[in-house]
């Protein structure tokens, strides 16, 4: 943990943005046009309950649905096997 603090700590300028250009670039506007725009709304066209949809921002991503097997049709002898052997 030291060595990662130290490490950003030596950064100067230049070089911190050489590092963080991908967030520089692509993160800070997404989060700062989506504030804005719910900020900037008149007060009779908002919503109850205010929510943002940002593109690109899943957090329920680390969880994937369940997956229900489909039973083959037994037309045949060898879809009967296929569905065996599954």
């Amino acid at each position: 943990m030291t060595t990662s603090l130290n490490f950003l700590a030596s950064l100067d300028f230049h070089s911190a943005l050489l590092l963080f250009w991908c967030v520089i670039l692509f993160d800070i506007p997404r989060y700062f046009v989506s504030t804005m725009v719910l900020a900037f709304m008149p007060p009779d066209k908002l919503p109850s309950r205010r929510s943002a949809v940002i593109a690109g921002h899943n957090e329920s991503a680390g969880k994937p649905a369940p997956q229900r097997k489909r039973r083959l049709p037994a037309r045949s002898k060898i879809t009967k096997t296929l569905a065996r052997a599954s």
